[in-house]
């Protein structure tokens, strides 16, 4: 009887291990053959470390995926530093050629402002040089018409014609004739000539 009894014990747990063997590979095929969407676990990967024994889940790896991602930031970044420093050193400079054409355009309007000053100062000395030359001309002219016909006539010898000609141009009439009179016939012809001219030209310019 204890016979029978053990050998009954020993075939259902036989029986027992062969359906749970069966169960668990049908388990397994069914998970195999299910669809990505309906079956999630299976996307994932059993890995099997032979040295524990024990299962690890496999996982994506991005790690590279960010480091190539920070690397182009990280140039990206460095070409924009590159960028405004260059941006920064030209403002720079335009500022400093800005600033050096300013003071070459202030420079440059001293040096006008002093230019006109210097034209104006020279126009205003030869006005009064004209002046001073009229006033010496007009005493001299009443200085020898004072003298002489014979005195002046022998001071006006030793004159230049076109000189000469210009003082008895400005003198009365019948005090030029009397001072010419006195001169040498040579001068007094050459005057009397320069004389003629001067008139032809003043009244050819009242006729035009």
């Amino acid at each position: 009887m204890r016979t029978r009894s053990r050998s009954a014990e020993v075939i259902s747990v036989i029986i027992v291990s062969l359906v749970c063997s069966a169960a668990m590979r049908t388990i397994s095929a069914t998970a195999e053959g299910l669809p990505e969407d309906l079956a999630p676990e299976a996307q994932i990967a059993a890995q099997v470390d032979t040295d524990s024994g024990s299962f690890q889940t496999g996982a994506i790896d991005t790690s590279g995926d960010v480091a190539s991602l920070t690397a182009k930031f990280q140039n990206r970044a460095s070409e924009l530093n590159r960028q405004e420093a260059e941006f920064l050193e030209r403002e720079k400079e335009l500022q400093l050629r800005e600033a050096e054409l300013a003071a070459l355009n202030q420079h440059l309007n001293n040096k006008i402002e002093k230019l006109e000053q210097s034209r104006s100062r020279l126009e205003e000395t030869l006005q009064q040089a004209e002046v001073r030359q009229k006033q010496d001309v007009a005493h001299l002219i009443a200085v020898y018409e004072g003298m002489k016909a014979k005195k002046a006539g022998e001071i006006f010898n030793q004159m230049e014609p076109e000189f000469a000609a210009g003082f008895l141009a400005e003198m009365r009439s019948d005090r030029a004739a009397g001072i010419l009179s006195n001169m040498s016939p040579e001068n007094a012809y050459a005057i009397s000539v320069i004389l003629a001219s001067r008139n032809a030209e003043q009244t050819e310019g009242s006729e035009g």
